[in-house]
Order: structure tokens, then sequence, then C-alpha cells
């Protein structure tokens, strides 16, 4: 019951039942009611391995970055999503999602039937492309942005949105740049 304990954080509905559950382990309370108490929160709140998204996940970073948390998380629990089909060999290694972050219903479901709990949003278009169309670069960088993070607001996923040495201008240093 441990574990259910840590997610008191979580939104005041699960809080409630966390609590209850975790009231009714310290009493020595019936194993059933527990049971039945914890059956009503929603399975991936009481798992300790998060479900982790990576849009743009077919990107620079992104296979990387799947490969290194499958090793931590499990195959299962990380999933790639991007707008390009992927390769056979990028399907063997574990699940892949079509998702376009200007699509806000479309990552919604994403995020919904698949459990999410962490989004790792490398979803963007970098100089070169951005340079040549501008218009796109704005939507997908700043509207893309800021689909995720309203989701990750609505469904309390954590989030991480990284930079890229390009943000800092060209002066920047290549060695020891700020972060």
């Amino acid at each position: 019951y441990y574990k259910c304990y840590l997610l008191i954080e979580l939104s005041d509905k699960r809080y409630s039942y966390i609590m209850l559950a975790y009231q009714c382990a310290v009493r020595n309370l019936c194993r059933k009611n527990v049971k039945q108490i914890l059956g009503k929160l929603d399975k991936r709140w009481i798992s300790d391995k998060p479900r982790i998204l990576i849009t743009g996940g077919l990107g620079q970073l992104g296979p990387g970055a799947a490969k290194t948390l499958r090793n931590v998380y499990g195959k299962d629990n990380v999933i790639l999503s991007d707008i390009v089909m992927p390769t056979d060999e990028v399907l063997a290694e574990g699940p892949f999602r079509y998702a376009d972050v200007l699509d806000y219903k479309n990552l919604q479901e994403v995020i919904v039937n698949n459990q999410i709990t962490w989004l790792i949003h490398f979803s963007a278009l970098l100089s070169a492309v951005g340079e040549r169309d501008v218009p796109l670069a704005i939507k997908v960088n700043i509207e893309g942005v800021r689909n995720v993070i309203e989701l990750a607001k609505q469904y309390r996923i954590r989030i991480f949105v990284p930079s890229t040495i390009g943000a800092f201008g060209p002066e920047t240093p290549r060695h020891l740049a700020p972060i």
C-alpha cells in the first residue's frame, strides 16, 4: 500500500480513494475492501513504471531516447509517435502510434488510449526547414508545444520539452553550452 500512498498528489478524486485504501490498510480492515477501493483507481496510477509517449519520435533524438527508456521501463511502456511511417525495424523495437502534435484530438486519443503518464516532446521544425517555411515552423513549434502542455495539464502528465543549441544563437560555443 506504500505505492498508493505516494500517489496522493494526483487529484482530489484519486486522493480520496488512495487515502481510504491507506486508512483501511493501516487499520487492518478487510483486504477485500482495500482491493475494492483500489479497483476504482485507473490502473495506470498504481503502476511503478511510467507510460511514456515520445512525440517526434522518429527524428534525431527519438530512437536513442526510446532505446534507453525501454531498457529501463520496458519495451511496451515507451511509445514512439510521429507523422511519418516507421520502418519495420522501428516497429520491431516497440510500440509506435501515428500522432500529429497539431491535431489536438488525435494526440488526446493517443494519450488516453495508451494511458500515458510521461510525455517527451521532440516534435519540432529545426532551423533549416523552419527558415524555408516560417509559418509552418511557427505552427509546429508554438502550437504543437501549446497542445502538449494543455494535454499534460488536463491529464496530469509529466512533460519534458527540450530545446536545441539553436535556441541560444549562432555565437553560442559548442562546448559547455548553457543549459
